[in-house]
Protein backbone atom coordinates (compact mmCIF):
# COMPACT_ATOMS: atom_id res chain seq x y z
CA UNK A 1 0.00 0.00 0.00
CA UNK A 2 2.89 2.40 1.09
CA UNK A 3 4.75 1.68 -2.20
CA UNK A 4 1.60 2.74 -4.31
CA UNK A 5 1.14 5.46 -2.69
CA UNK A 6 4.90 6.79 -3.13
CA UNK A 7 4.19 5.79 -6.73
CA UNK A 8 1.18 7.90 -7.57
CA UNK A 9 2.53 10.49 -5.62
CA UNK A 10 5.42 10.83 -7.59
CA UNK A 11 4.14 10.13 -10.88
CA UNK A 12 2.08 13.11 -10.03
CA UNK A 13 4.99 15.05 -9.41
CA UNK A 14 5.91 14.06 -12.52
CA UNK A 15 3.22 14.65 -14.34
CA UNK A 16 2.91 18.68 -12.76
CA UNK A 17 6.46 18.99 -13.77
CA UNK A 18 5.85 17.96 -17.02
CA UNK A 19 2.76 20.27 -17.82
CA UNK A 20 4.51 23.12 -15.72
CA UNK A 21 7.55 22.54 -18.91
CA UNK A 22 5.05 22.63 -21.28
CA UNK A 23 3.28 25.60 -20.59
CA UNK A 24 6.62 27.27 -20.38
CA UNK A 25 7.78 26.23 -23.28
CA UNK A 26 4.55 27.09 -25.35
CA UNK A 27 4.17 30.57 -23.64
CA UNK A 28 7.84 31.90 -24.30
CA UNK A 29 7.35 30.50 -28.17
CA UNK A 30 3.79 32.22 -27.86
CA UNK A 31 4.56 35.51 -26.12
CA UNK A 32 7.18 36.59 -28.02
CA UNK A 33 5.31 38.95 -30.38
CA UNK A 34 2.80 39.59 -27.54
CA UNK A 35 2.10 42.61 -25.12
CA UNK A 36 2.54 42.20 -21.17
CA UNK A 37 -1.18 41.17 -20.84
CA UNK A 38 -1.09 38.10 -22.66
CA UNK A 39 2.21 37.45 -21.61
CA UNK A 40 1.38 37.41 -18.05
CA UNK A 41 -1.64 34.56 -18.96
CA UNK A 42 -0.90 31.37 -17.51
CA UNK A 43 0.54 30.24 -13.99
CA UNK A 44 4.12 31.22 -11.98
CA UNK A 45 5.95 30.25 -8.81
CA UNK A 46 8.02 32.61 -6.99
CA UNK A 47 11.62 32.35 -8.05
CA UNK A 48 13.13 34.52 -5.50
CA UNK A 49 11.53 37.15 -2.55
CA UNK A 50 13.86 38.77 -0.07
CA UNK A 51 13.34 41.72 2.89
CA UNK A 52 16.04 43.98 3.88
CA UNK A 53 15.94 44.42 7.99
CA UNK A 54 16.78 48.17 9.40
CA UNK A 55 20.43 46.58 10.11
CA UNK A 56 21.02 46.19 6.52
CA UNK A 57 20.56 42.29 6.43
CA UNK A 58 18.73 40.70 3.68
CA UNK A 59 17.05 37.20 3.97
CA UNK A 60 14.31 35.28 2.47
CA UNK A 61 10.86 37.04 3.56
CA UNK A 62 9.20 33.82 3.34
CA UNK A 63 11.74 31.51 4.72
CA UNK A 64 13.97 28.98 2.34
CA UNK A 65 12.23 27.04 -0.38
CA UNK A 66 8.91 28.62 -0.03
CA UNK A 67 5.57 26.91 -1.51
CA UNK A 68 4.32 29.67 -4.41
CA UNK A 69 1.21 29.71 -7.05
CA UNK A 70 0.44 32.29 -8.59
CA UNK A 71 -1.87 32.31 -11.69
CA UNK A 72 -3.83 35.17 -14.33
CA UNK A 73 -6.51 34.11 -16.52
CA UNK A 74 -6.95 36.01 -19.63
CA UNK A 75 -10.84 37.62 -18.27
CA UNK A 76 -8.59 39.98 -15.89
CA UNK A 77 -8.53 37.55 -12.54
CA UNK A 78 -5.61 36.41 -10.16
CA UNK A 79 -5.01 34.26 -7.52
CA UNK A 80 -1.83 33.41 -5.75
CA UNK A 81 -0.76 31.18 -2.67
CA UNK A 82 2.33 31.54 -0.50
CA UNK A 83 3.28 29.56 2.01
CA UNK A 84 6.35 28.67 4.58
CA UNK A 85 8.05 25.30 3.28
CA UNK A 86 8.53 25.02 7.47
CA UNK A 87 5.27 25.26 8.43
CA UNK A 88 3.54 22.70 11.05
CA UNK A 89 2.01 19.84 10.26
CA UNK A 90 -1.52 19.21 11.99
CA UNK A 91 -2.53 15.50 13.65
CA UNK A 92 -6.02 15.74 12.31
CA UNK A 93 -7.51 18.22 9.34
CA UNK A 94 -9.59 19.63 12.13
CA UNK A 95 -6.89 21.98 13.28
CA UNK A 96 -3.57 22.15 15.46
CA UNK A 97 -2.72 23.19 18.66
CA UNK A 98 -2.77 27.26 19.32
CA UNK A 99 1.16 27.39 18.73
CA UNK A 100 1.05 25.41 15.38
CA UNK A 101 -2.17 28.11 14.23
CA UNK A 102 -0.43 30.77 14.55
CA UNK A 103 2.45 29.45 12.88
CA UNK A 104 0.48 28.98 10.18
CA UNK A 105 -1.06 32.11 10.60
CA UNK A 106 1.87 34.02 10.01
CA UNK A 107 3.59 31.90 7.67
CA UNK A 108 0.60 31.95 5.14
CA UNK A 109 -0.75 33.79 2.41
CA UNK A 110 -3.63 33.61 0.03
CA UNK A 111 -5.53 35.86 -2.03
CA UNK A 112 -7.39 36.44 -5.63
CA UNK A 113 -8.57 39.18 -7.04
CA UNK A 114 -8.77 41.24 -10.75
CA UNK A 115 -5.98 42.78 -12.08
CA UNK A 116 -4.88 45.40 -15.00
CA UNK A 117 -2.06 45.74 -17.48
CA UNK A 118 -1.07 49.22 -18.92
CA UNK A 119 0.55 48.60 -21.47
CA UNK A 120 2.47 51.83 -22.25
CA UNK A 121 4.20 51.93 -19.05
CA UNK A 122 4.40 48.20 -18.18
CA UNK A 123 2.71 48.25 -14.93
CA UNK A 124 0.62 45.35 -13.23
CA UNK A 125 -1.96 46.65 -11.56
CA UNK A 126 -3.77 44.56 -8.97
CA UNK A 127 -7.37 45.10 -7.79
Amino acid sequence: MINNKVNILNMTRFCAIYLMVSCVVVNNAYAENTGLATKLIGSWSLAKETITLQNGEVRPSWGKDPYSFLTFDGDGNFAQILARSDLPLFETRWGGTMEQNDKVAKGSLAYFGTYKVNEESNELILD
